[in-house]
């Protein structure tokens, strides 16, 4: 299985290499009570006025496709209004951020306030890497078993037991970007749009989500912005997909673990996928952050 999820990991790295699209108070690390951090994995609200519009959404989309002379399968429809939910929950209040001095900062959806994550035990159960000027965090114990460079793009995987951990670095800079950036949404206002990362996780990682409904998180650290999506199965393998830009590079991270088996805890491996810093474009990182700067919201498969 972990064969499979570096095969498709690759071919989530050569695909986004060949198109790039279609590809307040400062936050402290102490002071928050372990069933405060439960809160941001298990803290979920909704809102009616948007879950309205998701089933507009739903009725039109399953309107176009008939006109069309199909009609998909019920779980592909269910695929496409999760990805529309993320993008939408996290378009009002969420949408920018200005907070410079937070260490983590996470917005679960429907959530008007952040979860204020302590990181204060993080070196417990985690390893500092540094790759490309970026610092990232791994499953203490964890061993590199690939390492794959390809036109500047880096392919990492790490394991320790049951649990696959890959980190790709793609070349992607906000200052000399590239034309089929632009053109593709990538790149909007020199800004990265996360609503790219919504669509590569069902194109590539959604054909293993049981759930059909993960939770989506907005996470910022020390102002650099991102995107969690976490799709948790307690009994059965479990997902972790984590993106980030740093005005040079972005940044998807992909954890895989079966939480019936593994010695770290769910929260204990979101803060480690989450994790994230880079000193790469200091401009960058002091500016506000919009994670949706394009307005569109594109279906799955829609190129």
């Amino acid at each position: 299985m972990k064969r499979i999820y570096s095969y498709i990991a690759a071919l989530l790295m050569l695909s986004l290499m060949a198109s790039q699209v279609h590809a307040k108070e400062p936050v402290t690390q102490s002071d928050i009570s372990g069933s405060a951090k439960e809160k941001c994995v298990s803290s979920e609200q909704t809102n009616d006025k948007i879950e309205a519009d998701l089933q507009r959404h739903l009725e039109r989309m399953k309107s176009e496709d008939i006109a069309k002379g199909y009609l998909r399968e019920e779980k592909t429809y269910a695929e496409e209004v999760s990805l529309v939910r993320g993008r939408l929950y996290h378009s009002t209040d969420k949408l920018i951020h200005d907070e410079k001095k937070t260490t983590l900062l996470s917005y679960p959806v429907g959530r008007k306030v952040p979860c204020k994550k302590s990181l204060k035990d993080i070196d417990s159960y985690t390893d500092t890497i540094t790759r490309k000027g970026m610092t990232f965090r791994i499953p203490k114990g964890a061993e590199l078993k690939m390492f794959y460079m390809l036109d500047n793009n880096i392919f990492i995987v790490y394991e320790i037991g049951d649990i696959w951990y890959s980190i790709q670095i793609i070349p992607l800079d906000v200052d000399h970007p590239d034309s089929k950036d632009i053109e593709n949404k990538v790149l909007v206002d020199k800004e990265y749009n996360f609503y790219h990362t919504l669509q590569v996780y069902w194109r590539m990682w959604g054909i293993f989500d049981d759930l059909q409904n993960p939770t989506y998180s907005a996470v910022w650290n020390n102002g650099l912005p991102g995107m969690l999506v976490d799709s948790y199965n307690p009994d059965k393998k479990s997902n972790l997909l984590f993106a980030a830009y740093d005005g040079r590079y972005a940044v998807f991270n992909q954890l895989v673990y079966n939480p019936s088996t593994s010695p770290f805890t769910h929260e204990q491996l979101r803060n480690t996928i989450e994790y994230f810093d880079s000193n790469n474009n200091p401009e960058y990182k002091a500016k506000k952050h919009r994670l949706f700067p394009d307005e569109r919201i594109i279906r799955i498969y829609e190129y």
